[in-house]
Parts: structure tokens; sequence; C-alpha cells
């Protein structure tokens, strides 16, 4: 099934190798050996992109540096191209049930020692101090580097500036090794009618799937273009409801 298929990717979650804990954050999720088995398999059914989620990471519940060694040894064994990385972050509005959970599994007033002392604001969410979450990072790229497989992360920001000087700068740029946060950038596939075959959109030459790249080489025909159908469409439900 995968062979015949230009691009192939999986994606697998795995939050910690230890399963107590996993049953207790996760519901219903299976145990990290067979997840690890299943990506195993996944590349001997020629599965080219195969991602292993290290998503998000708890601090003082599923950082342990022995631990991350292990997952990504194992991960990397089992044929894993690339790992994604995040840290935690705690809804505002659900703090209180964030604590009542995180206590459950782990020292609250140690995890919390993590947010409550300069951590981020980003739009709802308190993030992990930067301190902290350059050390995560950092390790996690030394170790992904090590075996010989691509690291990015997910979502992870930095304040920059405050008041109306305020700006959020990717912790991507420091830590990604891969040209997309999921190793590959995938082009947009579109078939001109049914009996077609779906083929890679090619808006340039050079292709790639990269969308803010196309925007600035010239998406602008086609924005004009998805537009004029948008109003094109509207006026006719206008005409006939």
């Amino acid at each position: 099934m995968f062979k015949d298929q230009f691009e192939q990717m999986k994606q697998y979650y795995l939050a910690i190798s230890n399963d107590d804990i996993l049953k207790a954050i996760t519901y219903n999720a299976d145990t990290f050996d067979v997840q690890v088995d299943a990506m195993r398999r996944a590349r001997d059914r020629g599965v080219e992109t195969v991602i292993a989620r290290f998503d998000p990471i708890i601090p003082t519940v599923t950082d342990s540096k022995d631990d991350l060694e292990f997952m990504f040894d194992e991960v990397a064994t089992a044929g894993a191209t690339h790992v994604i990385m995040s840290s935690m972050d705690i809804p505002s509005i659900r703090k209180a049930d964030f604590r009542e959970f995180l206590g459950n599994i782990g020292d609250i007033d140690e995890i919390m020692k993590i947010y409550d002392k300069n951590g981020q604001m980003v739009g709802r969410d308190l993030n992990a101090t930067m301190e902290y979450r350059r050390d995560l990072f950092g390790l996690g790229k030394k170790l992904a580097n090590e075996r010989g497989i691509t690291f990015s992360l997910c979502m992870e920001f930095e304040v920059i500036g405050k008041g109306s000087e305020k700006r959020f700068r990717g912790l991507n740029e420091d830590y990604m090794t891969s040209p997309a946060c999921e190793k590959v950038e995938i082009p947009i596939y579109y078939r001109k009618d049914l009996g077609n075959k779906f083929e890679p959109l090619s808006l340039t030459t050079n292709c790639n799937g990269n969308c803010l790249y196309h925007f600035l080489s010239g998406i602008e025909d086609l924005r004009k273009q998805t537009w004029r159908t948008l109003s094109t469409r509207r006026k006719n439900h206008s005409e006939h409801p």
C-alpha cells in the first residue's frame, strides 16, 4: 500500500516509557513497547517518514534524562526518522483542573515552580520558563543528532518585547534540524476532475509544500482565483437560496 505513494508519513505519540505513568496521563493508550513495534512495522512496510512525538513533555514527570535517552534509543532503533518535542502548556482558564491532575502524577509544587517563576503567557496558555525549555530542547536536539535523526518542536515560542513591541519568536529557529516541523514538506495535491489522479500542484518550478514560500513567490493569482470562486458561490446562493 505504501510503496506506491509518493509521500508517506506516520506519527506516533509516545509520552513516556513508564507504562504506569502513561496510563495515568492518557486514556486507553497503547503501551510504549506496542507503539515502538508499530513504528518498526511501518518502516518495514515502506513508510519513509516515521515520526516519534514526545509531545508534550510534562516537567519533572516525563522529562528524566535517562528516560529520554532510552526513548530516543528505542525509536531510532525501530526506524524513526524524526522526533518532535514540546513542553506542556497550562491553559489559564483551567489552571485549577491542571493542578489537580498534575498533583495525582507528580509533586505539584515542584511542577508549578517551572511555570510560576518567570513562566510566559502565550495567548491564554502558561508556558514553562525559557530556561527550562531551552535545556529540554537542547537535550532533545543533541540526542537526535547523536542518533542520526532529525528534530523539531511543536508550537514553541519565545515572547520578545512588551506592550506594542511584543512579538513571538518560534524556537524552531534554534532547534529544528529538518526542512519542516514534520520533517518533510509535502506539496498541495489536486486533480482537474474526478477521472484524474491527484497530482502535486506546481505553483512554481520547485513547489515543495511550503505555503508561506508560495505566498511570497506569487500565490496571489491563486488567492484571486479562490476569492472569485467563493464570490460566485455566494452570489449563486443568494439568487437561488
